[in-house]
């Protein structure tokens, strides 16, 4: 299956030092077992995953390539379409 934007993936293997991959100033590092969300694909195989907690709070933003991680995805979080009007 193809990963896409929105899908949940679990990071199922750290291939190269993700430190200095962040978008932002991260409260953890990435670490394996993880899940995080797609929130945008840059390429074929290049994405910018985000983790949070349960707050919603960002604990890391981060660039990856299928180079750098293993990804596995574990579900789609697509909205459903509006049905306001309808």
């Amino acid at each position: 299956m193809r990963i896409k934007q929105y899908d949940v993936v679990r990071i199922d293997a750290i291939k190269k030092d993700l430190s200095n991959s962040h978008c932002c100033e991260p409260i953890s590092q990435p670490a394996v077992g993880e899940e995080a969300t797609i929130v945008e694909e840059l390429a074929d195989d290049v994405f910018i995953l985000e983790n949070v907690n349960n707050d919603g709070e960002t604990l890391w933003l981060i660039e990856v390539s299928t180079n750098d991680v293993s990804l596995v995805a574990v579900r789609n979080l697509e909205s459903p379409k509006s049905s306001i009007g309808q």
